[in-house]
């Protein structure tokens, strides 16, 4: 019976050892996972390695085993996300709140999409400050990004994506409304005189306030756009967060240019911690700048969470624990 019984005790142990290492709970709490999307009618997969500017990233981090086209320990070759198709990243540590960072909408816009990476890179390394999900998108369009292109698919895809069959509109339905995210950041560069600007969807009230938060923590200047078929307009129609990032690139597409990948991704900081999805300083909820429609304390349900002995599965494991000792004890008091 004893037997048996720390046999059943060892067996719980290690299921849920098993369920921390495979499922992501562990210390953190964050699962990070990662897939790409081939859209029916559009091909969006490229070898991204072959792009110069963002060779630096191959030896960085998570990216080297996922995002780029590599060879595995075993030397092996893998085709990277990008090659398949539009990659999506996910990082999920509680429900709420429900973010996305969208890059490279524009193919050629270098220095979003280099942003992009850097951002996964340190939400990666950093997974024990994320709060909520986080959805990233470094390159809409691989394919286009290696063919320095801004429109593809024949038209501009910052401009339909109010139209279900295009390929923004794709990523609009299939992504922001299927996985009911709350907050959209579409990060661009562009051909200006100014070196950051933040739009607005104009008369949304949503778009309106991050915009105005996230360009006074930036020094970026604010701006209200009134194209219809963007993805801020489009994400704004459907009562979401969104706004719009832009840092000047010289027109030099296909280019990024000193500084501007990091002008960039601090802008991306500055979003995700308007939304309290990842604050670099974790004493620091900004719990005043959340929308006045979000429930803060669902915001911040996970923040207890990450000490081992109530978290994930860290309890069924001490009282696995608890029951091997007892049964080793038992037994060996019964045999004594």
């Amino acid at each position: 019976m004893y037997k048996r019984f720390i046999l059943i005790s060892i067996f719980l142990i290690f299921v849920f050892t098993v369920n921390d290492n495979v499922f992501g709970v562990g210390s953190t709490g964050t699962d990070v996972s990662f897939w790409f999307y081939n859209w029916t009618g559009f091909d969006t997969g490229a070898n991204i390695s072959q792009i110069e500017d963002f060779k630096k990233f191959n030896s960085e981090g998570l990216l080297t085993q996922v995002l780029f086209d590599h060879y595995d320990s075993n030397g092996n070759f893998v085709k990277g996300l990008a090659s398949n198709g539009t990659p999506i990243f996910k990082f999920n540590n509680s429900d709420e709140p429900r973010s996305i960072v969208i890059a490279g909408t524009h193919g050629n816009e270098y220095p979003s999409e280099a942003a992009a990476f850097k951002l996964i890179n340190t939400l990666y390394e950093n997974k024990d400050k994320i709060k909520g999900t986080i959805y990233v998108i470094p390159m809409s369009n691989p394919k286009a990004a290696l063919e320095v292109q801004r429109e593809y698919f024949g038209y501009d895809p910052n401009r339909v994506a109010n139209n279900s069959s295009t390929f923004s509109g794709h990523i609009v339905n299939e992504v922001v409304l299927k996985e009911n995210v709350s907050y959209v950041g579409d990060f661009h560069t562009m051909y200006d005189t100014r070196l950051k600007l933040i739009f607005a969807a104009s008369g949304y009230p949503k778009s309106e306030k991050i915009s105005k938060v996230i360009a006074d923590k930036t020094n970026s200047e604010y701006y209200l756009s009134p194209n219809k078929g963007t993805i801020t307009v489009t994400c704004a129609e459907h009562n979401l967060s969104s706004f719009t990032a832009e840092v000047e690139d010289g027109n030099n597409y296909g280019i990024i240019l000193p500084n501007r990948d990091q002008w960039s991704y601090e802008q991306m900081l500055a979003y995700l911690d308007y939304t309290n999805n990842y604050v670099e300083d974790s004493n620091d909820n900004n719990s005043s700048d959340i929308e006045d429609n979000s429930d803060s304390s669902d915001v911040r349900q996970d923040s207890v969470n990450n000490a081992f002995p109530i978290s994930g599965t860290g309890f069924p494991l001490l009282f696995s624990l608890f029951l091997l000792i007892y049964g080793f004890y038992s037994w060996n008091k019964n045999n004594k």
